[in-house]
């Protein structure tokens, strides 16, 4: 499994994974963590609820709806920096996330920096890299995004020509339409990126990735830490244990921080680990797959070892396999 979402060279620089026009929507079985049958934005709209029938049908959008529950069986998708291929869409651009939005994803990962005076931007790399910028935008090449100011940054085009964006701009894009997830690039940030959700008042359609080290020193000590939610990266079962022991109830997701099975562990072990310690917590789990060539069947292995949400460069397959297992699971639209 290891070799399956093993990064075959940098992400940006192979095959495509976009699915462009693909409509997931369907009619809703809540009993099953199913959405709404809205057509353009599953998830949205609004269905009676009853504390025998959570109401699931936001996952979309919100959350506390579906993602932090285990109870809820949906296997949830996030396109890693949108439905990108290669140069166009590019890699975390507005292109590849409209067409993350349009394709159906249940989330998209995003990357934040903080600009030299104190704005959220969303980048990757810092410098930018060469295969990043507009190779005729010689001001921006390799320059280091946390020694710019924001009026700058913005003014960088990507190689496929968008520019780019601060974070409040994506978030209020974002609203009403898919989940959020955040990679601070700088953990020393991630009280700033914390207050930057909150100010976008985005705190239940965002959450952070942060490390189990950040969990446990950086975002304890951060204010107002408690007031939205985190990806733990848990790189193997002893990562696992001291989270389980902090018991932070916003620390609703644990990655598999390396792709691994959480350092080598038998797959039996996995779905044990999920299933037995995890979700008893009330804790999700996460995993990714980084080859963008990767397959849907490789996608589904991983719902069916037990993982809840997986992160895809490879969108396309990704989605796919996402359909495969919830049409499987009896879960509308899939």
């Amino acid at each position: 499994m290891t070799q399956l979402r093993s990064l075959a060279g940098l992400a940006l620089a192979v095959a495509a994974c976009s699915s462009h026009g693909m409509d997931p929507a369907g009619e809703p079985d809540a009993s099953h963590g199913g959405g709404s049958a809205d057509a353009a934005n599953p998830g949205d709209a609004d269905v009676a609820t009853s504390d025998a029938a959570p109401d699931w049908s936001h996952y979309r959008t919100s959350i506390s709806s579906c993602w932090n529950d285990p109870a809820c069986q949906r296997a949830l998708v996030i396109a890693h920096g949108g439905a990108w291929v290669l140069a166009d869409p590019a890699y975390g651009t507005t292109a590849a996330y409209d067409a993350a939005y349009a394709d159906g994803a249940d989330a998209i990962k995003s990357d934040v920096r903080f600009s030299k005076d104190g704005v959220a931007v969303v980048v990757h790399s810092s410098p930018f890299a060469a295969y990043e910028i507009d190779p005729l935008d010689f001001s921006c090449l390799g320059a280091t995004v946390e020694d710019m100011n924001v009026s700058d940054i913005v003014d960088c085009k990507w190689i496929n020509g968008d520019h780019i964006q601060r974070l409040d701009d994506l978030l209020t894009w974002a609203n009403g339409k898919m989940v959020v997830m955040l990679t601070v690039k700088v953990p020393a940030t991630i009280p700033q990126t914390i207050q930057a959700v909150i100010a976008a008042g985005a705190t239940d359609r965002v959450f952070l990735e942060v490390s189990a080290s950040a969990m446990t020193t950086i975002v304890p000590a951060a204010a107002d830490h408690d007031s939205v939610y985190y990806v733990v990266e848990a790189a193997n079962a002893t990562d696992v244990a001291t989270l389980l022991a902090q018991a932070d109830p916003h620390a609703f997701l644990y990655e598999d921080a390396n792709s691994d099975n959480f350092g080598g562990m038998a797959a039996a072990a996995v779905t044990a680990m999920i299933t037995t310690q995890l979700h008893p917590a009330h804790i999700k789990s996460f995993t990714s797959v980084t080859g963008v060539t990767a397959s849907a069947s490789d996608h589904e292995a991983l719902w069916n070892e037990g993982f809840d949400i997986v992160m895809t460069n490879s969108f396309s397959a990704g989605l796919s396999g996402r359909i495969a297992v919830n049409t499987a699971r009896g879960i509308t639209p899939p």
